[in-house]
């Protein structure tokens, strides 16, 4: 064995028989918070409704996914890149879907698919730290409301019901702010294969000694030990536990059937799948899909958004249906902001407001729901004004979805819009 190998296996049993001194600052380093799973597993089958939150990151724009087609306001401020009614998906007299979408109308014919028009917030940010933020907490103050509206929803569950995995962010960009928390520890998994403890990568052969040495090392507990110490040791054996559990129940689980496509939300999804079939008790599951700042060059590329979307959408639908849970998984999209009214120069959009959201499922009451913003009547002159406050899409979802109230986790008593046909039995 190389001479490092011997050396660190040495460092590690020294460890183990407490010649090594382990001291934290203040706080629990990330590497404990990231890791850690969270509290209990909920080890039987799941009947709880599951909320799959999509974040359509950059801000989407709103009035080419769901497209006034019978407005000439929208013609005359969108001559280059405007989708032509010809190419439009009608959903009605005046309004459709952009033409990537061919799945959400196949989920439209079926009943499936609810839109909600103009979704904002007031005095509307067109930061995207700042709005993003506000739409992650379900806040106007942004990040000083200390917490994502997500995770407040999950430390609102009674302690028996909040599992390891309740309400899971997944992807590359490790814990979105909506899943944020002081008070509880919520999973950010990028790849259900590499969610495990990571061990020096320098000495591969040590890897399961290493996990040993750090698991004997957190079960050892002292009466002399600091509170910070102690609590560190427990939070890395939940870690470990929870690695533990995910791997065994994702390992036993049916993989995912459905045709996905290869990219960022496809893979997301696929996941997400992957997590639903083991069944550990998941209530929320959060995805981020990226690349919706179209200031130039416009069309090509939403379009191929728009069909990623929905393509991965209509392959986690069909997984769901395989696995029984269709039934009882609400999807919902969500983007820090739409695109102003005109085009740009560079055939492209620029940071605009409102915009309009999908909810897609059995549960949803299907059609179009809430006022389409005016296209004359503007925000200072230039971007659409909010119609639907988007904390009432957020009480919809908290209060006729998942059965939590929503008054405490949003600040203030929102009415729920209709678009979720009924509360959960």
């Amino acid at each position: 064995m190389k001479k490092s190998a011997i050396s660190r296996r040495g460092f590690l049993v020294r460890a183990a028989c407490g010649a090594a001194v382990v001291s934290f600052d203040a706080a629990i380093p990330n590497v404990f918070a990231r890791t850690a799973a969270g509290l209990a597993a909920d080890q039987g089958r799941s009947s709880r409704r599951l909320l799959v939150v999509i974040g359509l990151y950059g801000g989407n724009d709103g009035l080419n996914t769901v497209v006034p087609f019978a407005d000439d306001e929208y013609h005359k401020a969108r001559p280059t890149i405007g989708i032509k009614p010809e190419r439009t998906l009608k959903l009605d007299d005046v309004t459709g879907l952009h033409p990537a979408l061919a799945p959400f109308r196949e989920f439209w014919d079926q009943g499936r698919l609810a839109i909600v028009q103009g979704v904002g917030y007031p005095d509307p940010s067109y930061s995207h730290f700042q709005s993003m933020d506000v739409w992650m907490t379900g806040d106007l103050r942004g990040a000083a409301a200390g917490a994502g509206w997500l995770a407040r929803a999950a430390e609102a569950w009674p302690h028996a019901e909040r599992g390891r995995f309740c309400a899971t962010g997944l992807g590359p960009g490790g814990l979105p702010l909506a899943l944020q928390s002081p008070r509880i520890v919520l999973p950010a998994i990028a790849s259900l294969e590499q969610y495990e403890f990571q061990t020096d990568s320098a000495t591969p052969d040590d890897k399961v000694l290493e996990r040993e040495i750090i698991r004997s090392m957190c079960g050892v507990e002292s009466a002399s030990d600091p509170a910070l110490v102690a609590h560190a040791r427990r939070v890395m054996r939940e870690s470990l536990d929870g690695i533990d559990a995910l791997r065994e129940a994702v390992r036993v689980a049916p993989a995912a059937g459905a045709d996905y496509p290869n990219t960022e939300i496809g893979r997301e999804l696929a996941m997400a799948a992957r997590l639903v079939a083991a069944d550990l008790g998941t209530r929320v599951i959060h995805v981020g899909f990226g690349g919706f700042d179209t200031h130039a060059n416009q069309a090509g590329q939403h379009e191929r958004l728009l069909s990623d979307l929905a393509r991965g959408v209509k392959a986690f639908v069909a997984d769901l249906e395989r696995l029984g849970r269709a039934n009882d998984t609400l999807v919902l999209t969500m983007s820090e902001f739409g695109r102003r009214l005109a085009e740009n120069g560079s055939a492209g959009t620029d940071h605009g407001t409102a915009a309009p959201l999908f909810a897609i499922g059995p549960g949803v009451a299907p059609g179009i729901h809430g006022a389409a913003p005016s296209l004359t009547d503007l925000h200072i002159g230039r971007d659409l004004k909010f119609t639907t406050d988007y904390r009432s899409v957020y009480a919809t979802a908290l209060e006729r979805w998942l059965g939590v109230i929503s008054e405490g986790i949003l600040g203030g008593k929102f009415e729920p819009s209709p678009f979720v046909a009924a509360l959960p039995g």
